[in-house]
């Protein structure tokens, strides 16, 4: 794994982190707390894995807080480190979980905490991009059902303030407007790649579930799909699989995306009959050309 480092502001990856956070944490009806520094604070880092980073935490945090909890992101320097801290009033950490909690496939008991699940790896995820970054990420709770916090400390970069990024182009126009569907439990990446595509001249339907997803398929085939390989009632391979069995939908084009892009991701996406495998966030760009390339 790499980074593409450059000079930022943490206050704007953060809030880039709670927005991508946000589906999850208004569902639950928490309350999110967002304090950052008055003023810009550089670092010298990935803007998309630190933003990563701060999302996989805030995702715990909703998943193991009971629904109307409270959840906050404190930002601020100390010395020569920006410190980001994500403190929940939720199930808490056993005591005994604790030596183990930044290790691969380490998960909470989803029974006794009646957690969402998952795989066991987010935390390992952050551990590994932070230390990338020079830094470092702790853990702290008092134990269980007494809330829990997640410190992150990275170097605090010495530079200029970064330039104001320029005004974006307008995205241009398909030559071919194609009928395309998006398939993400995620709804800010749905809808903002729904209008992206939409922008472009395309026809673009949304779902955010593999169900749902189906079911627009049916009822107006599309050109191509753009399928999340997490989705939360079945994986995007299941939903690749039921489209190309139904022979309305048997030749439409399908993309993978998901946050995984090592080989053996990219062999296992291609085997089960995606014709491009994107890792997120995906760039617009590249996802447009793709598009245009593919869908020829």
């Amino acid at each position: 794994m790499t980074l593409k480092r450059q000079l930022v502001d943490a206050r704007e990856v953060v809030r880039n982190a709670v927005e991508i956070s946000a589906p999850l944490i208004d569902s639950m009806h928490h309350r999110m707390e967002l304090r950052l520094p008055d003023r810009a604070t550089l670092v010298d880092a990935d803007p998309v894995r630190l933003a990563q980073c701060v999302s996989n935490l805030l995702n715990n945090a909703a998943k193991y807080t009971p629904e109307g909890g409270r959840i906050e992101l404190r930002g601020e320097r100390v010395g020569s480190d920006l410190v980001l801290s994500v403190i929940d009033n939720g199930m808490g950490i056993p005591t005994a979980a604790m030596p183990e909690l930044f290790t691969i496939f380490t998960q909470l008991d989803r029974a006794q905490l009646r957690a969402q699940g998952g795989l066991g790896i987010g935390l390992s995820i952050v551990k590994t991009f932070v230390e990338m970054h020079g830094g470092s990420v702790s853990a702290r709770s008092d134990g269980e059902g007494r809330g829990s916090t997640f410190v992150i400390r990275i170097p605090v970069a010495n530079g200029p303030a970064p330039a104001a990024a320029p005004a974006a182009a307008p995205a241009p126009r398909s030559a071919q407007p194609h009928r395309i569907l998006v398939v993400d439990d995620n709804v800010d990446s749905a809808d903002s790649l729904g209008l992206l595509l939409g922008a472009c001249g395309h026809v673009v339907a949304k779902a955010y579930t593999g169900q749902r997803g189906l079911e627009a398929a049916l009822a107006q085939p599309p050109d191509l799909a753009i399928l999340d390989l997490g989705l939360p009632d079945m994986s995007g391979f299941d939903l690749a699989a039921r489209l190309r069995a139904e022979p309305a939908t048997a030749h439409t084009v399908l993309v993978a995306i998901s946050g995984w892009g090592q080989p053996v991701d990219r062999q296992r996406s291609a085997q089960a009959g995606f014709a491009h495998h994107l890792v997120k966030p995906a760039d617009p760009s590249t996802v447009l050309e793709l598009i245009e390339t593919m869908v020829r």
